[in-house]
């Protein structure tokens, strides 16, 4: 699956619910309140290249990951002239620390993304409709080497930025791609665990003045009994799979035979024939 620019969307929802429990909180929230100005930036289609990411391993980290982040992908130019000395680069934003945060933090300027790594030479020339497969690995953490700073569990907001230098101009970032990586726990020596002392409240709706009358496997109960009588005094028709149906009975018109309604709507006959 490629993920592209500001439009990574789909992995916005998904660190929403990956997310570690003490960092975001999974709920509905109120409308985004507006940012301040010059912290967020407008998606613009590029011009010369375009950036594709194909793949992010892992895709989410917790203490027994490998300690490096590796991102694969494309650059293609998209333009009408050669763009030259093409290399990228991987960079980071400060982690996510609201709900909020995960729908703004892929919009914020590059400039937030302060954390980078070293450009990476994909291709010395790339023609008009070219292009070029290219792979960025860089360290969770590192004392002594360049990395991704990334000490403890959060979501964190990474970008793959592409710089060139078009023919008739100079050298420019072209494109960039945007995605969030959840982060449960930091591997390494030692490893940091999530911190689960506060985490995040679940509530679940029961009610107390009625009776449940519905149960998997029944989805047609009838209206006046319960999950329980319905479940044990109706046949049941085992299906070519091997799952078990529960029938439920319909009224019928005096003096005539009961039928029963299989969940599809198909009428059986009552109780001769088990099966439809």
């Amino acid at each position: 699956m490629a993920l592209r620019r500001v439009g990574a969307v789909t992995l916005t929802a998904l660190a929403v619910v990956l997310a570690p429990t003490s960092t975001v909180v999974a709920a509905a929230q109120d409308p985004v309140p507006p940012e301040s100005a010059g912290t967020q930036t407008v998606a613009e289609d590029p011009e010369f290249l375009e950036l594709h990411i194909d793949n992010v391993t892992p895709s989410t980290v917790t203490t027994t990951s490998d300690p490096f982040v590796t991102v694969t992908g494309s650059v293609k130019n998209i333009g009408d002239r050669t763009v030259r000395d093409v290399s990228v680069r991987l960079q980071r934003a400060p982690a996510v620390a609201s709900s909020e945060g995960l729908r703004t933090s892929l919009t914020l300027d590059q400039s937030r993304y302060d954390t980078v790594g070293m450009f990476d030479t994909v291709a010395g020339r790339l023609d008009e409709g070219q292009s070029k497969q290219f792979t960025l690995s860089l360290p969770l953490r590192s004392d002594t080497d360049i990395s991704l700073d990334i000490t403890e569990p959060g979501v964190y907001p990474l970008m793959v930025n592409v710089n060139g230098t078009p023919e008739y101009g100079g050298a420019a970032r072209l494109d960039d791609a945007r995605f969030l990586l959840p982060v449960f726990g930091v591997p390494g020596t030692p490893a940091v665990p999530p911190d689960i002392s506060s985490p995040v409240a679940v509530t679940m709706l029961w009610p107390l003045a009625d009776r449940p009358r519905l149960a998997a496997g029944c989805p047609v109960p009838s209206p006046n009994r319960s999950v329980s009588s319905t479940t044990t005094s109706r046949p049941r028709s085992r299906t070519a799979a091997g799952s078990t149906n529960c029938w439920a009975r319909r009224s019928s018109p005096p003096g005539r035979a009961s039928t029963v309604t299989t969940p599809s709507g198909t009428v059986c006959a009552w109780p001769s024939t088990p099966t439809c």
